[in-house]
């Protein structure tokens, strides 16, 4: 539970974010919703005892991060601290789908190239996307990057269908200053984890980009400089049957780069 400043809706009492610890389907539910202090004792959770919605307040933001891989490679992290698998990926995609239906926001990274770059001059349309990428020479097109970005074309379609099979249609975007405004309940973004910031696994290397999002968000400035894109995240969003701004199949994704070192632009 954490206490807020925010004023509730009985006499003398602040509003509480209580999150849901009952067991449903065999997972922890999870659902975190607004309660007075004075409520505590009769209040049921509303995503899965049939409760009340409880007061008004911001909704909470969940993260998540998927390192992309093969079924055996697949890592992943959430904002709770905790780790997961291929084995286990659909079960959180399940919880944070639930979370999402009940009001939530949510911010899914994927650790591979999103967008790649849309220019004019044949000789470039390969060339490093700029930023980490240069400083870092770990280029979208080289190998490894082409590999994962590959591996993301398939890995991400099927994160977000199961997450659109629980939540139905709701407003999604890859924008990060829309979405910081209040635009859409789901946010895509980038992650970037290379070179001496890397962890010793996979799901590791998720939990690093998870806490780089979180202590820079909203104020993020992407380490990759913005160009005209094509961006896979909006593509796919469209596919599984979120709502997204058709003028974003053009723009490119915020990247967050977990480095060792600042990473100038």
């Amino acid at each position: 539970m954490e206490k807020t400043d925010t004023p509730g809706n009985d006499h003398m009492q602040k509003l509480w974010i209580v999150e849901c610890t009952v067991p449903t389907n065999g997972e922890i539910c999870g659902h975190r919703y607004a309660s007075n202090g004075s409520d505590f004792f009769q209040r049921k959770c509303p995503a899965c005892q049939g409760g009340a919605p409880g007061p008004s307040i911001a909704s909470p933001l969940n993260v998540l991060c998927v390192d992309v891989g093969s079924f055996k490679n697949i890592g992943w992290a959430n904002d709770r601290s905790q780790l997961g698998n291929g084995y286990t990926i659909e079960l959180e995609l399940h919880r944070l789908g639930t979370l999402l239906k009940a009001g939530h926001r949510l911010a899914i990274g994927f650790e591979a190239p999103i967008w790649t770059p849309r220019r004019q001059d044949i000789k470039s349309v390969t060339a490093s996307r700029g930023g980490v990428e240069r400083k870092l020479g770990r280029a979208w097109s080289a190998g490894p990057g082409c590999t994962v970005l590959a591996t993301c074309l398939a890995v991400m379609p099927w994160c977000l269908t199961k997450l659109r099979e629980v939540t139905g249609p709701l407003d999604a975007t890859i924008d990060l200053s829309r979405f910081a405004a209040g635009h859409g309940q789901l946010l895509i973004w980038e992650a970037f984890v290379s070179g001496a910031a890397k962890a010793l696994s996979h799901h590791e290397d998720a939990a690093l980009a998870v806490s780089e999002f979180i202590s820079r968000y909203p104020s993020i400035v992407s380490d990759v400089p913005p160009e005209e894109a094509v961006n896979h995240a909006a593509i796919a969003l469209h596919i599984a049957g979120f709502r997204v701004d058709p003028a974003e199949f053009g723009m490119p994704a915020t990247v967050v780069c977990v480095a060792s070192d600042p990473i100038p632009i």
